[in-house]
């Protein structure tokens, strides 16, 4: 509301103006107002009434002037201060916005808008976190049914990494605003965070029916499907982004992600160029299209994008993780001080940009020699991931015994399924050399390396939705059909492989809990196993932020747990599959005699020898892992025994695995 002008005559035609400041007669009250203005006896509430009323016919720079010229006449005018600090908001002028609704404040301390949005422009504008919130508190304990308040304090909550508290927030603002598409979106994005994917959707899926039609809204999804790894679904998301906005840069950006993801990099590329025509400033976009071009065996115009994005934005924790790991974490010394400073400041990083920033230090200074710094950061990076996500140990351990059980010797035997010998499945831990060796035999001339491919984990998953039933509980219903047509869907799954190709590598390191399903339905499929040093195969994956969902990689304790879970299951698969079918390959051995290694796996594999695969580093194929950069180089040793620099941290590993530890 205006307050009254104190002058009976300039108040009537105030009225009067205001009366028809509305609709077709908006116009001549803003002409009205002006003329007002001019008048010598003009008052603060008549400036007030011409910024209020510019505001809304969007004339801002007039609307601003006449808003600094109400507060000059007249200071403790609660509503032209309020309005001028919005005004600098929408301008993004942080600092004279806060100095604005500071005032608003100190003058009524009960106005619950001005502290939800001067929280508004600390956390947004100037990245005044823990300020911000004490103003959203303020705001909702002079307003408890304001849903806005509610729904920013849970936003920043959430940045912060406080998911359960955060969602509390969200649940009370849809109570009390059920119609704001922004809070169920808050929701839906805190959830993906900590990699609880079906929640997100599930917050979705609750949003108002007009949302769901909403371009942002799909792109959003888009992006929650991309991360849950539902790559057809969010592709299904974009499209349906686009064609509602044509011109929807970030449902463009989503796209080139996914595409990328499924190995289309050419497609890929298109979208993420088109995402950088429409988002000239959006760092992602750039880094999205050097991620592309890095997989493509293109570095130096990758690096000159990733140096183009940090540019961009300096401070986004994504780039400078994406940059920093196509450099191979080879830093200056002055950008190592730079993240430093951009780690400790906590007011502008979220819980998910201090893991990975952490993680950028730590293998920065690892490279450099500190091991001090350098394991300070990695282990404080792997616990916030940690705290950041849901992993329970106990449901490995829970479900080998099953896996055992169902997959005995005489299962094994019962293998009927489709024929093909197309397949060669590479399993094992992460960063035990399935990445290598997939390089190894895709340099054959007659083998296309697919990549880590989600073919199998997904027609798992659809066979317990139709039976109803879990893995491995399932298979002890499997016929001879069943067989064959979960194999012929799996090959329908992988496509038609490229031109001259015969053979294909699907390495999925998880797919090692699905060794006997393989066998049974395509028994003439090769399985290859990667084994590596236990501390030197740990120590990678807690070295590395992967963008999978390898959960169980970010605590010393439970890394050592499951990896003493993996090898009681490989040891069954070592009894019970037939040995023409299964090969364990140590990556040591690979190491200190490659050729004969590469031999023993082409002949496994039913090849003809090709000398291709000793030149596997000069392959231009696409290689998406975080090994994409070492398989483009000649083998090297360096990495074998690299635990022992640095056994005196990682004692809760030693005693998790329960192995000798040499000297």
């Amino acid at each position: 509301m205006i307050d009254e002008p104190k002058s009976p005559d300039l108040n009537a035609k105030l009225s009067a103006i205001l009366r028809t400041a509305r609709g077709p007669g908006a116009g001549a009250a803003l002409v009205e107002l002006r003329r007002l203005a001019r008048a010598p006896e003009a008052t603060a509430q008549i400036f007030d009434a011409l910024a209020q009323l510019c505001q809304e016919q969007n004339q801002v720079d007039e609307a601003l002037a006449a808003s600094e010229e109400a507060v000059a006449r007249d200071p403790k005018l609660v509503g032209a201060w309020y309005r001028l600090g919005i005004i600098h908001a929408q301008r993004q002028n942080g600092e004279a916005a806060r100095d604005a609704l500071e005032r608003v404040v100190s003058l009524n301390p009960g106005f619950a808008a001005a502290h939800s949005n001067l929280g508004f422009v600390l956390q947004n504008l100037l990245g005044l976190n823990d300020d911000a919130a004490e103003h959203y508190r303020q705001a909702i304990g002079v307003n408890p049914a304001y849903a806005e308040a509610h729904r920013n304090l849970a936003s920043l909550l959430a940045m912060s990494g406080r998911y359960d508290e955060a969602l509390a927030l969200v649940r009370r603002a849809v109570e009390l605003k059920p119609g704001d598409a922004r809070t169920y979106m808050i929701a839906a994005l805190a959830e993906t965070d900590r990699e609880r994917f079906d929640a997100a959707l599930a917050w979705i899926a609750r949003l108002p029916p007009d949302a769901k039609h909403d371009p942002q809204v799909l792109s959003t999804v888009g992006e929650i499907l991309f991360k849950a790894k539902r790559y057809e679904e969010a592709l299904a998301a974009c499209r349906d982004a686009i064609r509602l906005a044509p011109d929807h840069g970030e449902a463009f950006l989503c796209r080139g992600s996914v595409l990328l993801a499924l190995g289309r990099h050419i497609e890929a590329l298109a979208a993420f160029d088109r995402a950088m025509a429409l988002m000239p400033a959006s760092a992602e976009a750039v880094a999205g299209k050097a991620s592309a071009l890095l997989e493509l065996a293109r570095p130096t115009e990758a690096m000159k994008l990733f140096d183009r994005a940090r540019a961009l934005e300096p401070t986004s924790a994504i780039v400078l993780y994406l940059r920093a790991l196509a450099s191979e974490f080879r830093l200056p010394n002055a950008e190592i001080a730079e993240l430093e400073a951009l780690l400790a400041d906590k007011n502008t990083t979220s819980a998910v940009d201090r893991a990975q920033l952490s993680f950028v230090l730590a293998n920065a200074y690892l490279r450099a020699g500190d091991t001090l710094k350098g394991f300070a950061h990695l282990h404080e990076g792997n616990r916030i991931k940690r705290s950041l996500i849901d992993y329970d140990p106990t449901e490995a351990e829970r479900v080998i015994p099953l896996v055992e059980t169902v997959f005995s010797p005489s299962t094994i035997e019962t293998a009927a399924g489709d024929t093909s010998a197309a397949p060669i499945f590479i399993v094992g831990m992460p960063r035990s050399g399935t990445t290598l060796i997939e390089q190894i035999l895709a340099s054959h001339p007659d083998v296309h390396g697919a990549g880590e491919v989600l073919a199998m984990l997904t027609l798992v998953r659809d066979f317990e939705r139709k039976r109803r039933t879990a893995f491995p509980s399932f298979v002890a219903d499997l016929k001879p059909d069943d067989q064959r047509a979960l194999g012929a869907e799996y090959l329908a799954r992988i496509g038609t492989l490229p031109e001259g190709k015969t053979r294909f590598v699907d390495k999925m390191p998880s797919n090692a809990i699905f060794a006997g399903l393989i066998h049974l339905m395509l028994p003439n499929a090769r399985i290859i196993l990667c084994r590596r040093n236990p501390f030197d195969t740990c120590l990678s994956c807690y070295s590395i932020l992967f963008s999978g969902q390898q959960n169980f990689t970010y605590d010393l304790t439970e890394l050592g747990r499951y990896y003493r879970t993996h090898e009681t299951l490989m040891a069954h698969w070592r009894k019970v599959m037939p040995q023409d079918r299964f090969l364990e390959i140590e990556y040591e051995d690979v190491v200190e005699d490659i050729e004969r290694k590469a031999r023993e796996l082409v002949a496994f594999c039913g090849l003809e020898w090709s000398d291709q695969c000793l030149r596997f580093h000069e392959s231009k194929r696409p290689v998406r892992t975080a090994s994409m950069l070492q398989v483009r180089k000649p083998l090297y040793a360096s990495s074998v025994g690299r635990w022992r620099q640095y056994r005196g941290e990682l004692g809760p590993l030693f005693e998790s695995l329960g192995l000798p530890v040499p000297e």
